[in-house]
């Protein structure tokens, strides 16, 4: 499967009833920590420290599997800190991320679909109480392959900040990117993205934020008590970009520094927003 063949330091795999607490890990080749079909995993007071100059350098994935606690721990790495990804059928939901302390040079945070098997939905997921620093993306759900349905997801009481890297890693900045776009001509997305809340955030990026769909797989994005500051200290390109990603679309479009960029969304709800440049 897509991720068996991936060197990993710490994998667990169709387990359940594990609580990893009170450790450190750090240096891993590759993914550190995979979590795979399992259910009732408790992170509790985690250090991962990996190698920001590469790619791939995870720090937790979770795929296909639900029941999860991730709290009061650090997580400084290359890639996604924390990646919730479908890989197949079955489904994931009750995942839980609250106190932590996140620094990327791809995604704090990502939600995704990447597999012509994700057809499992995804739901129930709370991210509350999250400081996210020196990181090229803040919060990115973005699938790309499958045709499950991602639902009800909060991310709450949050402050991030992004900065540009470079531009072989996907992302330009952007302290909250939602996307639900297909992969490729032979591999689609589906499904659908919907009741997605976004509340008591406190945002400061190079870029604003993005809210793409493809026809009428998004519905229901609100923003409640959102600051956005919009600020440029970082040289890597002459102009903005819009940043696609991987997508059958065109993957890099030049841009204009929005605020909020919203296409294809059927409800998006805006409350108690500021934005400043």
């Amino acid at each position: 499967t897509y991720f068996s063949c991936r060197p990993k330091l710490l994998l667990i795999r169709r387990s359940h009833s594990i609580e990893i607490s009170e450790i450190t890990i750090a240096n891993s080749a590759f993914w550190t920590v995979t979590v795979v079909e399992s259910e009732n995993i408790l992170f509790d007071n985690v250090t991962i420290l990996g190698d920001r100059r590469w790619p791939n350098n995870d720090g937790i994935d979770l795929i296909n599997t639900r029941h999860v606690i991730i709290r009061n721990s650090n997580i400084s790495t290359g890639d996604d800190s924390i990646a919730i990804v479908s890989h197949g059928p079955s489904s994931m939901f009750n995942i839980t991320v609250e106190n932590m302390d996140l620094q990327s040079t791809s995604a704090a945070i990502k939600v995704s679909a990447f597999d012509e098997d994700a057809s499992g939905n995804m739901y129930n997921m709370t991210f509350r109480d999250i400081r996210i620093t020196d990181s090229n993306r803040g919060i990115c759900v973005a699938p790309r392959w499958g045709s499950g349905i991602i639902s009800d997801i909060l991310f709450e009481q949050m402050n991030i900040e992004t900065r540009y890297f470079s531009l072989g890693w996907w992302g330009t900045a952007e302290p909250i990117y939602v996307t639900g776009l297909s992969m490729s001509a032979n591999r689609h997305w589906t499904g659908k993205l919907t009741n997605i809340q976004f509340r008591n955030i406190v945002a400061q990026g190079e870029q604003g934020f993005m809210i793409r769909g493809n026809t009428s797989l998004l519905e229901n994005i609100s923003f409640e008590n959102v600051s956005l500051t919009i600020n440029r200290w970082s040289n890597v390109t002459e102009h903005p970009l819009y940043d696609y990603r991987p997508s059958e679309e065109p993957q890099l479009i030049d841009a204009l520094v929005d605020g909020i960029f919203a296409r294809y969304i059927n409800g998006l709800s805006l409350e108690n927003i500021f934005i400043e440049f």
